[in-house]
């Protein structure tokens, strides 16, 4: 069973491996569990991991110094921002969201550590619709 934890958690891991699900980011470490981080959709939203600013390649094998979380919203679409930093580089999430003409609703990602044997894109897809 995957448990819920806050990305600041990541702060102190070594990267082993970082893989885009499209749908989903795994983040493999060199010690402890692997993590998923993926949006739960909510009645009539539309969430995506829209872009990955910076070469995620780079933070291989480098110890995340800060893993940070932030907001933005304007009228219509919620972004959300997540934002790895090691001492070579950094690299930033964005999780972009269309509400329709509802209004209600948020973009961001939960991050989950993994059970030994469970695989990142079936624990976010099993749980897509929560």
């Amino acid at each position: 069973m995957p448990s819920f934890i806050e990305f600041k958690e990541l702060e102190g891991r070594t990267l082993k491996d970082v893989i885009n699900h499209n749908h989903c980011m795994e983040f493999v470490f060199t010690e402890g569990p692997r993590v998923v981080q993926f949006h739960v959709q909510q009645c009539c939203e539309q969430v995506w991991l829209e872009d990955i600013d910076g070469d995620i390649s780079r933070l291989i094998g480098q110890t995340i110094i800060q893993a940070e979380e932030r907001d933005a919203t304007t009228n219509k679409y919620k972004a959300h921002f997540y934002t790895i930093r090691t001492n070579l580089d950094s690299v930033t999430l964005r999780w972009f969201g269309d509400g329709g003409d509802s209004g209600w609703y948020a973009a961001e990602a939960w991050t989950y550590e993994l059970g030994e044997n469970e695989s990142a894109v079936d624990v976010s897809l099993n749980n897509a619709g929560m």
